[in-house]
């Protein structure tokens, strides 16, 4: 990804615009080595993601509400919050040609700056106090890893040093903006030795250039990136890097998503002419954002419901274990008969034994039973004796244990599709509270908490019911329902069941809005279009023996639509 010295610096106008001036309000850990600061200014709420990613170092502002990404803030955010949350973003400025941000926050009488250092694998988000010293760090940096810049708190800050220009082309000095100083420009071009590679020339003299910008530039000069400065029309690299670095003066960004030369998607500042495909953004935020920072929690239970998820899905994986290990008993318990047999046979030919036998062969039966020599032919045929026995109790036992263990599995396939469907960390609790089957009545002080019920919507007169778990779902449709309500449920799918009163005869209409919000409850969400069942209450039936909340129907139709709640308005709980 090209976040180079062009992308820093349309991001930091952008920054500028939007957030300068405004109060951060809230900061969070969306993951490991990035911060999002809320800050409001101008009306409006706006996300700031800060990342020291070794592979996705950014800066941005986010298109949505960014969650946290732990339960348990880390260290940094804790220091962020000390010092920034309620302060001022008073100034936003770029390191001149470097991907080095300062974010300048607090008042006129103490300030603090939060730089962000988009280095590839030595990306940083450093927190520093008025007096140049380093209060915090996503990555400290201890001298033993660099005694050149080490970042640790109380320690001195120091920016990163500029890059000088490749010594060995062009001598020792500082890089050349081909806009502000042209000549000197060219004419270090001019003294390289001619048959170094374009591109290496380019990237070894352009400051905060790398190789996508050099390839970019001799493209547009009609020049072969990879061929050596004796073939180059030196002039007119010179007059295309002008017009380029003039974009630092100008900010006629022009920010544009397209296809590399790898095929993969990627971003710039400008239309590039190296890429296929490209589309122009309205910001460079986001297309930033759409490349880089697609795995940025949003989920703003994320925490309590991976938590809860995780817990469901190791009681799940027992359950189906639990299962596999009762269909290979009952598969087992078919041998009951042949073992029993066998300790007959034992009993009826041990005359043909020899003391200490290994083997009994019965040559009219062709049958062969191996023995163990230890045993008399008595106690061997006992051994198998109780074998048998044990195999017939399995096979007596082994198919209700079986169902009950399949019914485990569906009621906690159920939990786990009502887990992510979940809004709320009510509904997180009572779901995690049921994945317990004797303590999801009563909360663990052993008091019974009030239940909240099924969720309520209301639209014109027609009401909904929506169960937003299987006990729910159970007290939707064979508690609170009529028997002439309509039953709607995704077809096939887990989710919830919906019950439709309507305030009349129910139009066309409103029956594809309630079953919009069924599809929405259910496993369906995010699908353009799923198919929804409706019925009369009085065709469902529950299954008996099944996981709560699992039902058949009769005389349904099918709707197909697409997930949504439409107009429909809660009710006030």
């Amino acid at each position: 990804m090209p976040f180079d010295t062009f992308t820093m610096a349309a991001i930091s106008d952008e920054l500028r615009d939007a957030a300068v001036g405004g109060q951060i309000q809230r900061i969070i850990q969306p993951s490991a080595p990035t911060v999002a600061l809320s800050v409001y200014a101008g009306g409006n709420l706006h996300w700031v993601v800060l990342s020291a990613d070794a592979r996705l170092a950014r800066v941005h502002l986010a298109s949505e509400r960014l969650a946290k990404g732990f339960a348990t803030p880390s260290a940094f955010i804790m220091l962020l919050r000390k010092y920034l949350e309620g302060s001022r973003l008073v100034a936003i400025e770029q390191q001149s040609y470097e991907r080095v941000l300062r974010l300048a926050c607090g008042e006129a009488d103490h300030r603090v700056t939060l730089l962000v250092e988009v280095m590839g694998k030595h990306s940083n988000i450093i927190l520093v106090d008025s007096d140049g010293s380093v209060l915090g760090a996503v990555k400290i940096v201890p001298p033993r890893q660099s005694r050149v810049r080490p970042i640790v708190p109380g320690g001195r800050y120091t920016p990163p040093p500029p890059r000088e220009r490749d010594e060995e082309f062009f001598g020792a000095g500082e890089r050349v903006d081909p806009f502000t100083a042209p000549h000197q420009f060219l004419q270090l071009l001019q003294r390289a030795p001619a048959r170094t590679s374009l591109t290496k020339a380019l990237m070894g003299i352009l400051p905060g250039a790398g190789p996508f910008l050099a390839e970019e530039m001799a493209l547009r000069a009609g020049a072969d990136p990879g061929g050596a400065l004796l073939d180059a029309p030196l002039l007119r690299v010179q007059e295309v890097g002008a017009e380029m670095y003039a974009l630092l003066q100008t900010r006629d960004w022009e920010p544009s998503i397209f296809q590399n030369a790898r095929g993969k998607r990627d971003f710039a500042a400008f239309v590039p002419v190296l890429g296929h495909d490209s589309v122009r953004t309205s910001t460079m935020s986001l297309a930033v954002e759409e490349e880089m920072g697609r795995d940025e929690s949003r989920d703003a239970l994320g925490v309590t419901r991976k938590a809860v998820l995780d817990r469901t899905e190791r009681a799940l994986g027992a359950a189906r274990h639990r299962v596999s290990s009762l269909y290979e008993g009952l598969l087992a318990s078919d041998e009951a008969e042949t073992v029993m047999e066998r300790g007959q046979l034992i009993l009826a030919y041990q005359y043909r034994l020899a003391p200490r036998a290994e083997l009994l062969e019965i040559p009219e039966l062709e049958t062969s039973i191996k023995l163990d020599p230890g045993l008399s032919p008595s106690e061997s045929a006992e051994k198998l004796f109780r074998r048998y026995r044990k195999l017939r109790d399995a096979r007596n036992r082994i198919p209700g244990l079986l169902e009950s263990a399949e019914t485990e599995v569906g009621r906690l396939e159920d939990i786990s599709t009502f887990v992510r469907l979940a809004q709320s960390e009510g509904e997180l609790r009572d779901l995690e509270r049921s994945l317990n089957r004797e303590q999801r009545e009563r909360t663990t002080t052993g008091k019974r908490e009030k239940r909240r019920g099924p969720v309520r919507f209301h639209r014109n007169g027609d009401a909904l019911m929506v169960g937003r778990n299987a006990r729910e779902n159970e007290e939707v449709t064979f508690r609170l329902a009529q028997r002439d309500d309509l039953w709607l449920h995704a077809r096939q799918r887990t989710g919830a069941h919906v019950v439709l009163h309507p305030a009349g005869a129910p139009e066309h209409e409103v029956l594809e809005a309630a079953a919009a919000v069924a599809a929405y409850f259910s496993e369906g969400r995010n699908d353009t279009a799923v198919d929804v069942d409706v019925t009369r209450v009085r065709d469902v039936r529950k299954i008996s023996g099944g996981p709560p909340g699992r039902v058949t129907y009769r005389g349904e139709r099918t709707l197909r639509v697409t997930p949504g709640m439409s107009d429909w308005i809660p009710d006030r709980m």
